[in-house]
């Protein structure tokens, strides 16, 4: 251990701060970084042909590991109704405005009767940034569409229990390659 200034460090790390130096490699699968978003945001679409952007939810993710992977995920609820027919709600992953994944039939009808559908969701995505150095900050965004809408009589929702205690989560986790 030595001092640089009044802080006692060692060539990996500062045990005043807790800040790793330059030298330190990480185990691969190793967590390097979490960043995190929540809103009680309720998000309503009834178009099938435009995209809502779950705006609250974005995320800024700048790497700092060579060439390692991000977990990118989603969490709430979905809801949509139909009178009869199919319908489901699909959604997708962009970064830097790029799609990196769609997601379809988040939650799914198929019914000849008047029916709600809610349920909680989960979508998951790795994604390789590929930068080695001089990393740039990611945006990250998540949208929801009404897919297939015979019949629909509501708007399809994310985000959205029925009780007004609407919760949704998105993050991103940088893992060690």
């Amino acid at each position: 251990m030595s001092y640089i200034g009044s802080k006692r460090s060692s060539s990996l790390v500062s045990f005043d701060d807790g800040t790793i130096g330059s030298g330190v490699v990480f185990p691969a699968g190793h967590i390097v970084q979490t960043i995190t978003a929540e809103t009680a945001t309720e998000y309503l679409t009834t178009s099938s042909s435009t995209w809502t952007e779950l705006t609250n939810l974005r995320l800024y993710i700048t790497p700092t590991v060579p060439n390692s992977k991000l977990l990118i995920a989603l969490n709430g609820v979905a809801k949509m109704g139909t009178s009869s027919g199919n319908m489901r709600m699909d959604a997708k992953v962009t970064i830097g405005g790029t799609e990196i994944e769609r997601f379809y039939g988040l939650i799914f009808l198929n019914t000849n009767a008047i029916d709600d559908e809610a349920g909680w969701v989960h979508i998951n995505k790795f994604y390789q940034h590929g930068q080695t150095s001089s990393f740039t900050q990611l945006q990250i965004d998540f949208h929801t569409i009404r897919g297939a809408d015979n019949n629909a009589y509501s708007e399809t929702a994310f985000n959205w229990d029925a009780t007004g205690s609407n919760y949704a989560s998105s993050y991103a986790m940088e893992i060690a390659p």
